[in-house]
């Protein structure tokens, strides 16, 4: 039986054996493969590098798994010594260079530029296993670093457009146009230096700077704009707070004054300090009672949670240990 007639055999005979939980006989199989002639062709053409790997993972024997290590460790040392044969191609000792490199199988680069896209399709076709040479593996990261390049380019041309359309919806003119061209590259540069390192804020800052731009009630980002008392820049940095318009910033203020005014404590009551009332905790006299509306937004838990019913809360604070309780739990002379 051929070398890798065997190699084939005990490769099956392992998985088979893993598959029913029975690992008392790998270690024979494994002692087989070690004294193996194994070649980088044994290793590519069958599923023995599988089976092994199999058993270094989900065999639960310590010293199969050191076994299957060493074969593993030994065959990869095997792999790196015939990729590295493979690319020293010595240099030519005759006059005639043609004819030593077509003797060691080797493609001028011109030849490969002529060949052209058939060329290129070979060589994507090409099986994972053969060697990428270290400068082929750098165009692969350049083109990745170009594409990557080309997307963002697209992305911020398409964003550029935005602004553009949303400031020149009301253009009477091309000089008027050519101007909200130029002031929606400007804006948009600046967002984009920004947030350059965020993609999901630079979008969402396009996003935002055109709703605005859009809105008719906002209207006075356009005209500043144009007039040049607002500039791009400034338009880039500005938040939501700030582009809304005068209108929609007097009511989100009178909003504000309202909520505040109507659920903060007030400063002014202190309450009324008695002498009538017993604290349930030091059972001392010594007590404020204070009056209060409901709805209080800073009131702590024990004042909420009353009867919705109420409109005005009555509680007591102990101003000797500091216990806090409601009128219903009142213990009075």
């Amino acid at each position: 039986m051929s070398d890798q007639k065997i190699i084939v055999h005990r490769a099956h005979c392992i998985e088979k054996l893993l598959s029913g939980n029975n690992f008392q006989d790998i270690e024979d199989h494994l002692k087989e493969l070690e004294d193996v002639d194994m070649t980088i062709e044994y290793l590519q053409g069958t599923e023995v590098t599988k089976a092994v790997y199999r058993v270094l993972k989900s065999c639960p024997s310590v010293e199969l798994k050191k076994k299957a290590k060493q074969l593993l460790s030994k065959w990869k040392a095997l792999y790196k010594n015939s990729c590295v044969q493979s690319v020293q191609v010595k240099k030519p000792v005759s006059g005639n260079v043609k004819e030593e490199t077509e003797h060691l199988g080797v493609t001028p680069r011109e030849q490969l530029l002529s060949e052209g896209p058939s060329q290129q399709e070979i060589l994507d076709a090409a099986p994972s296993q053969v060697l990428v040479p270290s400068q082929t593996v750098k165009n692969v990261v350049c083109n990745d670093s170009e594409r990557h390049r080309i997307t963002v380019r697209a992305l911020r041309y398409k964003c550029a457009d935005l602004l553009y359309k949303a400031m020149s919806d009301s253009a009477k003119d091309k000089e008027e146009t050519d101007k909200w061209l130029e002031l929606s590259k400007e804006v948009e540069e600046h967002i984009f230096a920004l947030h350059s390192k965020n993609d999901k804020k630079y979008k969402n800052c396009i996003r935002s700077k055109v709703s605005n731009l859009k809105n008719p009630k906002n209207s006075h980002l356009r005209c500043n704009l144009f007039s040049g008392s607002l500039s791009p820049k400034a338009f880039a940095e500005m938040t939501v707070m700030e582009m809304a318009s005068d209108e929609l910033k007097q009511l989100r203020a009178l909003y504000t004054e309202s909520s505040v005014q109507e659920h903060q404590l007030p400063q002014v009551i202190n309450g009324t300090q008695t002498n009538k009332i017993k604290c349930r905790r030091c059972e001392k006299f010594d007590c404020t009672v204070t009056m209060i509306a409901r709805g209080t937004l800073f009131l702590p838990g024990w004042v909420r949670n009353t009867n919705p019913d109420e409109q005005m809360l009555t509680y007591v604070i102990c101003n000797e240990c500091g216990e806090q309780w409601y009128h219903s739990r009142w213990v009075c002379l």
